[in-house]
């Protein structure tokens, strides 16, 4: 239904009246904070959201106040990834909606660039999925969009841009994530995720760039990433998404002694004595490697992360909380 509806709304009242979206008031940290602890009383796990690695845009002082004409299911190239940006920042709006999954990276990418999501079907979606997205916001802007031209002031539109920088950047995302995990004193985090130097996993791939941007060097790898990094080589077209908004984030001094030296850690063996912490970028693609480390590190020491566009049943929560490791979810559809 949604692609349909967001269809018909590019075309919309092209000779209608623009104007002012009423809005309410974005959420506070509070209140995002009291959302998550919600989620995680009624689920056992803690909500997590895609995030944005890079610097944010300012919008252009001459943006157009209509909706850019890059939409989902659209044929469309972009080599560039600030060209691609720019075809959204050049609009007040731009259209998105539940792909796979409710969370979407496209969302942050148009928070990035200046613009505001127009996304149709923001009203379903589930309580605790996407909870550090101002919801109720999106949702307004949409209801109105449906039915007419419309326009946000600069200080809504600077409210907006606020908020993205305290919740939906990948660091944001990091020290919430900090906050709910066991501390890390001295030591460091180890993470793993043998796929993702192969296969990059958005919310795998998201997550370890946040942990990095906090913990630099602290943050060793069980598997080396190096496309993260500025020094790569590589040739990010042939990365999962062209590689935009993650390849070649990382400066170089973020490299643990392990990325350095090409000595990865040995999952089969004995893990470093100073690991604080243990983050599974993503347990559905390590279930078997993470279930075994459990037998070798402390599951109170332990996050798990399921970034999986199809949520985990009821059963396979339980099942994570048995283990007794901390569990993030980023599509937490069940109450």
């Amino acid at each position: 239904m949604a692609p349909v509806t967001a269809k018909h709304a590019l075309g919309i009242r092209q000779h209608s009246l623009n104007t002012p979206i009423t809005t309410s008031r974005l959420p506070s940290r509070e209140e995002v904070w009291d959302a998550c602890v919600d989620a995680h009383v009624a689920t056992g796990a803690w909500p997590i959201s895609f995030s944005y690695p890079r610097t944010a845009r300012t919008s252009p002082a001459d943006q157009s106040p209509t909706i850019s004409p890059v939409f989902p299911g659209h044929k469309y190239s972009f080599d560039d990834e600030a060209d691609y940006l720019d075809m959204y920042g050049r609009h007040s709006f731009a259209l998105t909606h539940k792909k796979a999954g409710w969370d979407c990276f496209r969302h942050v990418e148009i928070l990035a660039s200046g613009a505001i999501p127009f996304m149709p079907d923001a009203s379903l979606i589930p309580p605790h999925t996407m909870v550090h997205y101002p919801k109720t916001f999106l949702s307004e802007v949409a209801d109105h969009l449906l039915r007419s031209r419309g326009n946000l002031s600069p200080r809504v539109q600077q409210t907006v841009r606020d908020y993205f920088f305290r919740h939906l950047t990948t660091r944001a995302m990091a020290e919430y994530i900090l906050r709910v995990s066991p501390p890390v004193a001295q030591g460091t985090v180890l993470f793993v995720d043998e796929a993702v130097g192969e296969t990059p996993d958005y919310q795998s791939v998201l997550t370890l760039i946040g942990l990095k941007q906090i913990l630099g060097s602290r943050v060793t790898l069980a598997t080396p990433v190096p496309y993260l990094y500025s020094d790569w080589a590589g040739n990010a077209q042939e990365l999962y998404g062209r590689g935009f908004g993650y390849s070649r984030v990382l400066v170089t001094d973020m490299k643990s002694e392990s990325e350095v030296s090409g000595a990865f850690v040995d999952l089969g063996g004995t893990l470093p004595a100073n690991v604080d912490l243990l983050v599974v970028g993503s347990i559905t693609r390590n279930y078997e490697r993470a279930v075994d480390l459990l037998g070798r590190f402390p599951p109170s020491q332990t996050v798990w992360v399921h970034g999986e566009d199809e949520g985990p049943t009821v059963s396979e929560l339980s099942r994570y909380g048995n283990f007794g490791v901390t569990v993030f979810v980023r599509e937490l559809n069940v109450e």
